[in-house]
């Protein structure tokens, strides 16, 4: 049973029953990704170590706007570093399974220990409100690799 993310939870070993994906935290699974090594171990022992990472609880409100994608809030997320060492808790009732996916698999690639896509309610850290964002683009490569967040004067 993986570890509940909570704070003071004291449980440091959990038992590892398929390979983990990023896009889990979609589907409302834990998704971590373990380098070729540390995988081989846990296939070997059945058992993983895991240290609970700071839990980051977001609230997305309002709708996605037809102009925007779903990436645009991961890169808003990202951009800002917020997510970067953090098992990230989002309520995001508006997206659909393929947005959550989408939205999971890019924090998880930019640097948050895990992202998990819930219904629920909760007691949000932070807000964020889609119809706020504005689009955004990365270039190839890491998904950490933006332009400047405004226009450069090429005069």
């Amino acid at each position: 049973m993986p570890c509940c993310w909570s704070p003071g939870c004291g449980r440091a070993r959990s038992s590892f029953r398929r390979s983990p994906c990023r896009g889990g935290g979609a589907a409302g699974a834990v998704g971590l990704s373990l380098p070729p090594a540390e995988l081989a171990g846990a296939l070997e022992s059945g058992q993983i170590s895991l240290s609970p990472a700071p839990p980051l609880r977001l609230a997305v409100t309002g709708p996605l706007s037809p102009y925007l994608s779903v990436r645009d809030l991961a890169w808003t997320l990202i951009r800002s570093g917020q997510c970067s060492g953090k098992a990230v808790v989002i309520r995001a009732p508006q997206l659909t399974a393929a947005q959550a996916m989408d939205l999971c698999g890019l924090l998880g690639a930019a640097g948050a220990v895990t992202a998990l896509c819930v219904r629920e309610d909760f007691p949000a850290d932070e807000t964020v409100d889609l119809t706020a964002l504005q689009p955004m683009a990365a270039p190839p490569g890491t998904p950490r690799s933006f332009p400047p967040e405004k226009p450069t004067d090429c005069g």
